[in-house]
């Protein structure tokens, strides 16, 4: 880990000093908006434990200080590194310096400054973060496997659970390297990997977070954000004949398919419990600290798992050992595993404290259950939206609808029996998705079961690269839509409205009653409605609790930029029912056709925008008759695409 400061030179010219202004100003708006964003995950953290991996490609490079001075020729026979007594030395000294330098970077305390400003004196010598070590880690020598003599290269055997959580319900962080330790006081070197992954199974950590010196790419080239266990347990398993690794990890955890395996968190084997159920016995798998998995077929003795050799340092499997390493540890309880790019600046920050991060996610929990639906699931399917078809709230789809567009749908399972779905549409040329077919088994609902859905299917659209996700309904839980008519010109409603302005006053009979063209009656019938507006508010109020609201104001634009009434109705209903409403602001398409028209339109909606001080959205209305205006100018892509000339920042 290295940190540069560059301090640069100013100038005393007033540009300068306004140049500086502006940046500390863009520096305090990034921290406000960085605070603000990571708040919740400083409470979600909060007591929990995360083991974090710092991988050897990483420590000896420019992203950590290059500390090992001296390495033997590295010789590995599969996942484990031939370990001779100057192997041991180099070992021991690398450990020893990347210890003394891990410590030397948590220890910087708050600065000087900080102390003074806030008047904390007590803390004046104070260090930043205490940090533990010890000889936690029992070891036992590997020995001669195969006729290969693997000298002081050991396996891990125990970890110290006790020991560390006291430091930990302390405050410490703690450190552990790859030495472990023998019975018999001899130094072991272990793979670390192996260390890493036995250490998070037997403290039942919430997260293991490795960092890796790539980023985890799909064929495409696109990072993978997340992946459920059972998507990397068949990853894994796809590539089992061609992986060492990958088939080191499926004969530790068993040759079966993935099953429900569950994380013992006490050194019994009591398994615990999955959405409130406890697990049966038939699928339950175990993992004891000192002992290792047991799968129902006799104890494995895998306390970790170890990746590396040739394989994992050639790449040609890319990330598939690290992953291996993920899935491995999820199958015992680890909820989470973050495989994290190290190449990149505040990783670990970026990763823990946004919502989306920068890495890969394996989860267990998460997730649990969730998966691209089968042709064996649509009678499932079916039967959990009919009930929402018959009653409208979703379109009615045929079994063999279904099954054309079974590759969208995603299932949770449980306990194999399916009890939600969702579907997600693709629209790769528009970078985006549609949402559809959200439903949850009656007897599961109130579980969290289709918030769980809608996470999936948000990850599963950024993974593909889309920027957008859209839903298309009529009907939403105990909400309906108002529509109020503001337009007293409008006589022919081509829809049933719940509030009609006629009601309180009528266009024809202002221009009747006062002589005015259809103009000065609009502005008539407008500032009539601003002195009655508490008409409207009465209207409004029994609205309020279940209700969207959609004003339909008449189309005149001197209303919106040269008068004031229709404005002054609008901050009324702001103030008095606390509405927050967005002005929609609709352009017919005709005006694309000619370059004058349309930066004409822009400018009045630009005008109109500053005058009614809402947020707003242009949309360029009646646009399936755009070719009938003749060839335009510019193609309409074009067109719609700098709609930020007017749009609110």
């Amino acid at each position: 880990m290295s940190v540069t400061v560059r301090c640069d030179d100013i100038s005393e010219t007033e540009t300068d000093n306004a140049s500086f202004d502006a940046s500390n100003s863009v520096k305090d708006e990034q921290f406000v908006r960085f605070f603000r964003e990571a708040w919740p995950y400083f409470r979600a953290h909060r007591g929990g434990t995360f083991v974090v991996i710092i991988s050897a490609e990483i420590i000896d490079s420019p992203y950590l200080n290059p500390i090992l001075m001296a390495r033997s020729e590295p010789k590995y026979v599969g996942r484990y590194r031939i370990t001779d007594l100057d192997s041991l030395q180099a070992a021991m000294d690398a450990a020893g310096r990347i210890r003394i330098m891990i410590e030397a970077k948590l220890s910087p305390g708050p600065s000087l400054c900080n102390i003074r400003r806030h008047g904390d004196n007590s803390r004046w010598h104070d260090v930043g973060v205490t940090v533990a070590s010890g000889n936690f880690l029992a070891a036992k020598k590997r020995g001669v496997v195969e006729g290969i003599d693997y000298g002081a290269t050991g396996e891990v055997k125990k970890i110290d659970v006790a020991r560390i959580r006291e430091r930990l319900d302390k405050d410490y962080i703690v450190i552990l390297s790859n030495l472990g330790y023998s019975s018999s006081g001899e130094v072991l070197n272990c793979n670390t990997y192996e260390v890493a992954t036995a250490c998070a199974l037997a403290l039942g950590a919430e997260k293991l977070i490795c960092i890796i010196d790539g980023p985890i790419l799909d064929e495409c080239g696109r990072l993978i954000r997340f992946l459920t266990l059972q998507d990397a347990d068949m990853l894994i398993r796809e590539r089992a004949k061609q992986s060492e690794i990958a088939a080191n990890y499926v004969k530790a955890v068993s040759e079966k398919d993935l099953t429900c395996l569950v994380h013992s968190k006490s050194n019994g084997s009591v398994p615990s419990l999955l959405n409130g159920k406890a697990v049966s016995d038939k699928y339950a798998a175990t993992f004891q600290n000192g002992v290792g998995f047991d799968n129902g077929n006799g104890l494995s003795g895998e306390q970790g798992f170890a990746i590396g050799g040739q394989e994992r340092l050639s790449r040609l499997n890319g990330y598939l050992s690290e992953l291996a390493a993920a899935a491995f540890v999820c199958r015992g309880g680890v909820q989470r595993v973050h495989l994290l790019d190290g190449t990149i600046g505040g990783v670990l920050l970026m990763e823990l404290f946004q919502r989306d991060g920068v890495g890969t996610m394996v989860a267990s929990d998460l997730y649990e259950g969730t998966r691209m639906a089968r042709v064996t699931d649509v009678p499932r399917i079916k039967q959990i939206i009919q009930p929402l078809e018959e009653s409208g709230a979703l379109v009615r789809r045929t079994e063999e609808e279904l099954l054309k567009a079974l590759d969208s749908f995603i299932v949770v399972e449980r306990e194999g029996h399916i009890i939600a779905c969702a579907a997600l549409f693709p629209f790769f040329k528009e970078k985006c998705g549609e949402v559809a077919a959200i439903a949850v088994s009656p007897e599961c609902r109130g579980q969290g079961q289709g918030d769980k859905l809608l996470d999936y299917i948000e990850k599963k659209a950024s993974s593909l690269g889309f920027e957008m996700l859209f839903l298309l309904t009529t009907r939403t839980a105990d909400w309906k839509v108002a529509v109020i008519n503001l337009d007293p010109a409008n006589d022919s409603l081509p829809y049933e409205c719940t509030i009609n302005i006629e009601d309180l006053i009528k266009l024809s009979d202002v221009m009747n009653e006062h002589s005015l063209g259809p103009n000065g009656g609009l502005v008539y019938c407008m500032d009539y409605l601003e002195k009655n507006v508490d008409w409207l508010e009465s209207k409004l109020k029994p609205l309020l609790k279940d209700h969207y609201l959609l004003f339909d104001f008449p189309g005149q634009v001197e209303l919106f930029f040269l008068h004031s009434n229709a404005k002054k109705v609008i901050d009324t209903l702001i103030k008095n029912l606390d509405l927050r409403l967005t002005a929609v602001h609709l352009v017919d398409a005709h005006l694309c056709s000619d370059p004058g028209k349309y930066v004409s339109a822009l400018i009045l909606s630009l005008s109109t925008m500053l005058h009614l001080e809402l947020p707003h959205i242009n949309v360029l209305s009646k646009i399936d008759l755009i070719e009938s205006y003749g060839k335009l100018d510019v193609d309409v892509v074009m067109i719609s695409s700098i709609n930020n000339i007017t749009a609110d920042e």
